[in-house]
């Protein structure tokens, strides 16, 4: 089985292993990193602009949102791959059933869901972030749209394992609403430019 331990390792060794013939990482756990840098990305907006006691509660709170939210992302990186590894296994012993595929859909699901909570950070903390900064709030909504969709895709693949009509259509439900929050947070964000 190949490490999923990459969020312990460097930049380097992950983009060696993504770049590689190997199983993982792939696509979900590249989303998760993705959607994390955006994360960090907000959370280096709010650092800089914490400076006076009538924005503080606004971006201290959002803060504490991004952080928990980036705590989530992050482990979702290896998270990923090791459901991702589950599944295949799964396949190869035949013994891959609609329970593998919705357990391989839960991460990217998680970070689709995600992806939406930071997106609504960078929408909270516009007005009250350090002027020369804006244009990184910007390039996260930017990274979190194509983390989501990224992260979308994921999901949707394992969808097609899944014969629980019901939850198929609650999950797309879930995705679509997520979108929806995604491109409103994107919209106000760049028309505020």
């Amino acid at each position: 089985m190949d490490k999923t331990e990459y969020l312990q390792n460097t930049i380097a060794t992950y983009l060696e292993d993504l770049s590689a013939k190997r199983m993982v990482p792939g696509g979900g756990s590249v989303s998760a990193l993705g959607a994390s840098l955006a994360a960090s990305l907000n959370l280096m907006v709010i650092n800089f602009s914490i400076n006076g006691i009538e924005d503080s509660p606004i971006l201290l709170e959002c803060r504490k949102e991004q952080e928990e939210g980036l705590d989530v992302l992050k482990k979702a990186i290896d998270d990923d791959c090791e459901v991702f590894l589950r599944l295949m296994k799964e396949i190869s012993d035949k013994k891959a059933g609609p329970e593998s595929y919705k357990n391989a859909a839960s991460v990217p699901l998680i970070v689709c869901g995600e992806c939406a909570r930071s997106a609504k950070v960078s929408l909270d903390i516009l007005p009250h972030a350090n002027a020369n900064l804006k244009s990184d709030i910007r390039c996260a909504v930017h990274m979190l749209k194509a983390a989501f969709y990224s992260a979308r895709e994921n999901v949707e693949i394992n969808l097609t394992g899944i014969s629980d009509t019901v939850y198929v259509e609650s999950l797309k439900a879930v995705l679509s609403e997520n979108e929806k929050k995604i491109l409103e947070a994107e919209r106000d964000i760049l028309d505020k430019k």
